[in-house]
């Protein structure tokens, strides 16, 4: 390629000058503080009711109602996509929801679309994607599971690139058409050090999210984890009960130990990873208790075991 068709298919540089003189739009919330626009992923165990978060999601924004009794939502169209369920389950689910929510108006339920033959989102499939969301002005795409509706490139890239590549694919696509596109995927087994090594796959999936939502149990307590580019990180405990979830207060204030809410808040106060002597000395603790402490908070997800011996939120 010459420099001349170089040049003229790049997009343009702006100096850092221009870009602050831009009048840009703001970030689109379909879900104040917790859900903007971008690609999301709703990460779980199986059978962990995440399923029921996504389409409960998907109604409480039809009408602009708080998600989980608790975060404003603006009045959105949406696309659910579940190639896992006949239109028999999800009746039953969208009808267990509305009763449980005591919706008694369902003017706003023919604003949430429903797909349970949707083509696989290669090209093709975009495309009908596209054309869905400009003729039904949608705002939000939920794809129930990301797995069974993914396209993946063939040939000889390895995991990672594959599946950066398609959501990277994903990603723009959302950017582009200003929507949300919420993916439902699973959770690995066993523990991680950050919510993002929680989502099942390599990094390359987590690597092209705006948004991250994990659904996870610690110490009997059902957490909701959130951090992306445009969010505050919260964790959020959350009850499932009567097939819609309810926000029951911040973990990290409501639900942790003293001891365990006084180790954390030393970490944070002192603003850098800590060792276990360190924190134990600090405490006026004994080293081998803290040590025992620190590994159960790690294996909660309240902080990061950064390298042997040493810890950080």
């Amino acid at each position: 390629m010459e420099q001349d068709e170089l040049k003229n298919n790049h997009k343009k540089i702006l100096s850092a000058s221009e870009l602050i003189k831009l009048n840009l739009p703001k970030v689109k919330w379909i879900i104040n503080d917790v859900l903007p626009s971008g690609l999301t992923i709703l990460a779980g165990r199986p059978k962990s009711g995440k399923s029921f978060m996504a389409l409960d999601l998907g109604i409480t924004v039809t009408s602009g109602s708080n998600f989980l009794g608790k975060y404003k939502s603006n009045v959105s169209n949406v696309l659910y996509i579940s190639n896992e369920d006949s239109y028999n389950r999800l009746q039953d689910r969208i009808n267990k929801i509305i009763i449980s929510k005591a919706i008694q108006d369902h003017k706003s339920l023919e604003n949430i679309y429903t797909d349970t033959d949707f083509p696989i989102l290669n090209d093709y499939g975009l495309s009908v994607l596209k054309n869905i969301i400009i003729d039904k002005q949608i705002d939000l795409v939920i794809i129930d599971t990301f797995f069974k509706q993914a396209y993946f490139p063939k040939g000889n890239k390895n995991y990672y690139a594959k599946e950066y590549e398609t959501t990277g694919i994903l990603q723009t696509f959302a950017r582009e058409t200003n929507i949300c596109m919420l993916l439902v995927h699973h959770t690995r087994k066993g523990v991680v050090d950050n919510i993002s090594d929680a989502i099942l796959g390599t990094t390359g999936i987590s690597g092209s999210a705006d948004t991250i939502w994990i659904v996870d149990k610690q110490t009997s307590k059902m957490i909701l984890e959130i951090e992306g580019k445009d969010v505050e990180p919260q964790s959020l405990s959350i009850e499932f009960k009567d097939f819609i979830w309810q926000y029951k207060g911040d973990y990290v204030e409501n639900f942790l130990t003293p001891e365990r809410k006084e180790i954390l808040e030393l970490i944070i106060k002192t603003g850098k990873p800590m060792q276990t002597s360190e924190i134990a000395n600090s405490l006026g603790k004994q080293p081998n208790n803290i040590s025992t402490l620190l590994k159960k908070m790690v294996s909660e997800g309240v902080i990061k075991n950064v390298s042997y011996g040493l810890y950080s939120i």
